[in-house]
């Protein structure tokens, strides 16, 4: 298992409680879920393979894709692999 951070910003501010969904994805559990915190991070414990993941602020919705492989570091000097702006 890898740890994925990921960062949800609003006009390029943190977005706090946004709820993040894995909804595709190589692990054969899928719906995890996670709540951004103050800074607008999140993060998730998964195994490699290709991803969809789902943020859900009041009524806006955004989506991304991403791999999580055992060659590359999922993160880069600690900051999110994953990032979207509402």
């Amino acid at each position: 298992m890898k740890n994925i951070k990921g960062i949800i910003t609003s006009d390029g501010k943190p977005a706090s409680d946004v709820v993040v969904v894995i909804v595709e994805g190589s692990q054969s559990f899928l719906d995890i879920a996670s709540v951004t915190d103050q800074a607008g991070e999140f993060s998730f414990s998964l195994q490699p393979g290709h991803y969809k993941a789902r943020a859900f602020k009041d009524d806006l919705i955004k989506e991304t894709s991403f791999e999580v492989s055992d060659e590359k570091s999922v993160t880069e000097n600690n900051k999110a692999v994953i990032h979207l702006d509402f």
